[in-house]
């Protein structure tokens, strides 16, 4: 979670819901390690955005990568 999220601008508090988990990959050393995150992204009514814990009953990990792969280079 981002310690650098602004006040809201409605009330004295964030109230977070969350819109979708996302993941993410990363590959180094020549292809000798591969580390990937699920995380959750969130949206406060004000339009604020947070990326947090990602929500178990949201979408299957094989939806997310399979929705990434018309996205690689």
């Amino acid at each position: 979670m981002t310690a650098s999220t602004k006040p809201c601008k409605i009330g004295p508090r964030h109230k977070w819901t969350w819109l979708k988990n996302i993941a993410s990959s990363q590959v180094g050393g020549r292809g000798t390690y591969a580390h990937f995150t699920l995380r959750g992204l969130y949206r406060c009514e004000c339009g604020a955005k947070k990326v947090g814990r990602a929500d178990n009953s949201g979408a299957d990990l094989r939806d997310l990568f399979e929705s990434q792969k018309d996205h690689r280079p």
